[in-house]
């Protein structure tokens, strides 16, 4: 009990106060983080706990490749270019067969904010497409795509030590 009244102490009790205050705001901050998080950066978050990089330091990785290049053009402003007229129909079309099922395709998902992507069938309307992107009044960019490449440029980019070999 001497302990406790020591006149000394005081500092003791103030260290232990000082201690607690940033643990609890600490704690009460990220439980109001996370309830505030969106569910994309709620999985991210999950993830990133759950993922630890490997205990072994490996040499070579070997990643299968389905690379491609995704072209990205202002997407109003290349329907505005195909300048093509349709009735209000805004249906969504899993493949896309003619200009009007790109233009009613892009107004459906266009009209919620939501992203697609399609199989354009007709070969004559996509390589038109393809055309209008290397025009060059539009304003392009490439990225690389496919979930291989992708792969491959994350691991080069985490383990510089690694050799990715396709």
């Amino acid at each position: 009990m001497a302990l406790l009244t020591n006149p000394y102490n005081y500092l003791l009790h103030y260290a232990i106060v000082c201690a607690a205050i940033p643990w609890l705001y600490s704690y009460f901050n990220d439980q109001h983080r996370l309830a505030t998080m969106g569910v994309e950066q709620a999985i991210t978050k999950s993830w990133d706990r759950v993922i630890s990089l490997p205990t072994i330091n490996f040499q070579k990785i070997v990643v299968g490749i389905n690379c491609n290049v995704d072209v990205i053009v202002s997407g109003v402003s290349m329907m505005n270019q195909l300048n093509v007229t349709v009735a209000e129909n805004h249906a969504d079309h899993q493949t896309m067969d003619s200009m009007e099922e790109l233009y009613e395709t892009f107004i459906h998902f266009f009209s919620k904010g939501a992203p697609a992507e399609r199989f354009m069938a007709d070969e004559a309307a996509f390589e038109k497409l393809v055309r209008l992107t290397e025009n060059k009044d539009q304003k392009v960019h490439h990225y690389i795509g496919g979930n291989a490449a992708l792969m491959a440029q994350k691991i080069a980019s985490s383990f510089p030590t690694a050799t990715v070999r396709f």
